[in-house]
């Protein structure tokens, strides 16, 4: 069996694919806050499920999968499958935000969310290891498969209890360390399942090494992340009765345009 390092660049792998799982957690749990209370609930649904799914879960996963290496052996990511990882986790979390969002019950449309965004995210990562192209015939140890599923599970419903529960700031930073740490357990778990043999087979590597994908993948989660801190931050600042007021002018019985704040 071949040596698979997790820590290519070290104890400081982890450290950036958290500060983004938290970072994507906090603009989540926002956008849920504004879900909850807009008139226009399905578009921040749609930028909290970018934001958790896209920014907290697959950009966590899969920067730390570029610190992922095989001794000896050339790794090279298929781009189809990589951009499929990420719908399948933006999906999943929609999914469950909607059913909790929508569904408004105490305990089990929460946990029903939980399961089906969990498995998402657990199919997101196997997708994403699926991405991977290498010189060596790859298989998986069944119970930390397993054990990465109920993590996922796990976090996935702790997620979507607290886009139901968090309403300040301090409270959405704190949650957020929380599910980032859940996050990044529930991904190294998956990782470890991992294990290499040599091949005596001949393999002609198709993709992109991970070098390649560094630049454009670290500008559009940035893309992202600012534009959603951005909307956000805007948000926040603007009452909510002038964020959701119709654009159309108001009639009197009369039938007589009356513009609004008019005395």
């Amino acid at each position: 069996m071949l040596h698979i390092d997790q820590l290519m660049f070290g104890w400081s792998t982890p450290i950036p694919p958290y500060i983004i799982s938290v970072a994507g957690s906090v603009l989540g749990l926002r956008c849920t806050n504004h879900a909850r209370s807009s008139n226009r609930s399905g578009r921040w649904l749609f930028a909290a499920a970018i934001a958790l799914g896209g920014c907290g879960t697959w950009a966590m996963s899969f920067i730390a999968m570029l610190g992922f290496g095989i001794r000896g052996v050339s790794i090279r990511y298929d781009v189809p499958t990589t951009l499929f990882s990420t719908a399948i986790a933006v999906l999943a979390v929609w999914i469950g935000l909607w059913i909790v969002l929508r569904r408004r019950q105490k305990f089990v449309l929460p946990i029903l969310g939980g399961i089906l965004a969990g498995l998402g995210i657990a199919t997101m990562q196997y997708v994403g290891l699926r991405a991977i192209r290498c010189g060596a015939h790859i298989d998986y140890n069944s119970a930390l498969v397993a054990a990465s599923i109920a993590l996922a599970v796990i976090t996935a419903t702790a997620v979507l209890w607290s886009a139901l529960r968090v309403h300040g700031y301090l409270a959405a930073f704190g949650a957020s360390l929380i599910i980032g740490t859940a996050v990044s357990v529930t991904h190294y778990t998956a990782m470890l399942s991992m294990r290499a043999h040599a091949t005596l087979l001949p393999s002609s590597l198709t993709g992109v090494r991970s070098v390649e994908l560094l630049a454009p993948l670290i500008t559009i989660v940035a893309v992202v992340m600012i534009t959603l801190t951005i909307v956000v931050g805007l948000a926040e600042v603007v009452p909510a009765d002038l964020r959701d007021t119709p654009t159309r002018p108001d009639r009197n019985r009369s039938g007589s345009v009356k513009s609004r704040g008019a005395v």
